[in-house]
């Protein structure tokens, strides 16, 4: 399994999600024809690495956050990562 997403692979989530990646990746390429499959493993990879547990999925500083967040919680983990710079 090269990522997952509540158990199942990222890539079955829906019938065209590896063509829906390739896309994305080519177009982000910009007429620059990547290796698009080795950078799909890639960022499953690290879907699967970073335990992804569903979207949305927001990093502050080293706080992970899972799923619709209130401002009060986004302005909670920003203030507790400033207080940890300091």
């Amino acid at each position: 399994m090269i990522g997952s997403l509540g158990g199942k692979p990222v890539l079955q989530i829906h019938a065209n999600a590896q063509i829906a990646a390739r896309a994305y990746l080519c177009a982000d390429a910009q007429g620059h024809h990547p290796d698009t499959d080795a950078q799909i493993k890639q960022l499953t990879a690290w879907v699967d690495q970073a335990g992804v547990q569903g979207l949305p999925m927001i990093w502050i500083h080293d706080q992970r956050l899972v799923g619709k967040q209130i401002v009060k919680s986004l302005e909670a983990a920003l203030d507790r990562a400033q207080l940890r710079k300091q």
